[in-house]
């Protein structure tokens, strides 16, 4: 139930009475030898956070959250940090079922995303992992202008995240990244961390295929209008050894493209040799693109964005690119 009016003084109140008995806690906690808040002041006078800022990193832990009386927006945290305190590493989770990443990190981003995604004005909407939240994102200053220059006009937003898998990407877009944002296009590039660092069987490769085609699926529902640009998995040469896997699965994501609502785009021949050997300067690590590789990327999805998109227009409606929470300043 979410209380509105006169009454949120009286939850306010509570709220307060939560955080003051939990920062009394304090004291008990350090005796016992255990982490607490990690709040200095006397209970009487400290100052509750700002919402949605949790204190998360001892084993006693508060958070508010926005949104009204309710527990949903707040049982992420509580998951990932009674994980965390357990020392509890949930079971594997096939690549098509969703599955919420464990780190606090993960979720701050989350909420970030979320807020993107209610700012509206995307017309162009990218997800995936590292290798697409890097182009976009504030803590990559170099990438962030390549894209801008690339994609001003077209209002694009960037909705990629480190080290997602797919079963993570799905979690996400069930849990509101995708929500009323109702875009034109839907980039998609997904499936390397699924792949792993070593070859892959027939279980994995038909595993991570059912993994991109449920994004695939989650994006068509959540965004019946979009056409979906899929992207075939980029070739990897920190360990070369995976690059019959990826060229297995691509072929199985190319069979997902309709020509119309699902189009397939392959640039890999122009990011490395018929061997799969990246060409020079296309990585910085051999996973991830440098700026000479985004610009690949880039010059395939120029063309199929033009048709879909029209031509840039001379203003951008999108909201503001975000980055990785703890690549922020700490607070003072």
């Amino acid at each position: 139930m979410r209380l509105e009016g006169p009454p949120n003084f009286m939850r306010r109140k509570v709220i307060d009475g939560s955080y003051m008995a939990a920062v009394a806690a304090g004291p008990v906690f350090r005796l016992l030898g255990a982490r607490d808040l990690g709040v200095a002041e006397d209970y009487r006078v400290a100052r509750m956070p700002p919402v949605n800022t949790g204190l998360l990193d001892g084993q006693l832990a508060w958070r508010q959250h926005d949104g009204g009386h309710e527990d949903r927006s707040n049982m992420s945290f509580f998951i990932a940090w009674a994980n965390r305190l357990l020392q509890h590493s949930p079971p594997p989770v096939p690549a098509d079922q969703p599955r919420m990443r464990a780190d606090r990190n993960s979720h701050i981003a989350h909420q970030q995303l979320l807020a993107k995604a209610r700012s509206g004005g995307i017309d162009l909407y990218f997800t995936g992992d590292s290798i697409t939240r890097r182009w976009g994102a504030t803590d990559y200053p170099d990438f962030l202008a390549h894209w801008n220059k690339t994609f001003h006009g077209w209002n694009a937003g960037n909705f990629g995240w480190g080290a997602d898998r797919t079963e993570n990407i799905l979690w996400r877009l069930a849990n509101g990244e995708l929500d009323g944002v109702d875009p034109k296009v839907i980039v998609l590039l997904a499936g390397t961390n699924n792949v792993d660092k070593e070859p892959g069987d027939d279980a994995r490769v038909a595993d991570v295929s059912r993994g991109v085609k449920a994004i695939v699926a989650a994006c068509r529902e959540k965004a019946p209008a979009a056409t979906i640009v899929l992207v075939a998995i980029f070739p990897r040469n920190e360990n070369p050894a995976v690059m019959p896997t990826i060229a297995r699965i691509n072929a199985n994501l190319a069979t997902l493209a309709d020509g119309k609502k699902v189009r397939f785009l392959d640039v890999n021949d122009r990011l490395a040799d018929a061997n799969g050997v990246l060409f020079e300067g296309m990585t910085l690590d051999g996973l991830h693109p440098s700026v000479k590789g985004y610009a690949v990327w880039a010059e395939g999805l120029k063309p199929i964005l033009t048709e879909l998109l029209g031509p840039p227009a001379a203003t951008d409606h999108a909201p503001p690119p975000t980055g990785d929470p703890s690549a922020r300043a700490p607070l003072p």
